[in-house]
C-alpha cells in the first residue's frame, strides 16, 4: 500500500494538529492598535484629519486656483473653435432635396435633435433616416474641402 502526506512519515504529531486547531491571528496586536489610535487623535487636534462634508468657502478657492494652475482655461467660444477644427465636414441631403455643409456632426445632431449616434452610423453606411427626413450623410474628404 502506498503512502501519501504524512503517513510514511508516521502522521501528524499531536503538537501539530493542536497548531492547525488553533485559530489564527488576524489583524492589528493591541499594541499597535492603540499607536494607530494616539495617531488618529493627533491628526484631528493638529487638523490634518477634516471630517466629511460641504467644502468651506477656502477650500473651495484653494481648489480653484489649483485647478487654474493645471487646466488651460479657455471661454467657450475658443472651445467651440477648437472643437470645429477637429471635426469632419459632411454633407447632409434632406429628403425635399436641399444639401447643405456642415462641420462637426455632433453639434448638428445636439442643434436638431437627432442622436448623434444615428447620424455617425448613417454616414458611416451610407443609408438614409427617414425618420427624421435626412436622405444621406456623407463625409467629405479633406483634399475636396481644400
Amino acid at each position: 500500500m502506498k503512502m501519501y502526506g504524512f503517513e510514511h512519515r508516521g502522521g501528524m504529531t499531536e503538537e501539530h494538529k493542536q497548531a492547525l486547531r488553533k485559530p489564527k491571528r488576524i489583524g492589528h496586536t493591541d499594541e499597535r492598535k492603540a499607536q494607530n489610535a494616539e495617531m488618529v487623535r493627533q491628526q484631528w487636534a493638529d487638523g490634518t484629519r477634516k471630517p466629511f462634508g460641504p467644502m468651506s468657502e477656502e477650500e473651495k478657492a484653494k481648489r480653484r486656483k489649483k485647478a487654474a494652475e493645471i487646466n488651460f482655461h479657455h471661454d467657450d467660444e475658443t472651445i467651440e473653435r477648437i472643437r470645429a477644427g477637429n471635426s469632419h465636414t459632411y454633407v447632409i441631403t434632406l429628403t425635399d432635396g436641399t444639401s447643405f455643409i456642415i462641420r462637426g456632426l455632433k453639434r448638428y445632431a445636439a442643434e436638431i435633435g437627432v442622436p448623434y449616434v444615428t447620424l455617425s452610423k448613417a454616414a458611416q453606411a451610407g443609408t438614409a433616416v427617414k425618420k427624421y427626413g435626412i436622405l444621406s450623410v456623407c463625409k467629405l474628404e479633406d483634399e475636396l474641402i481644400k
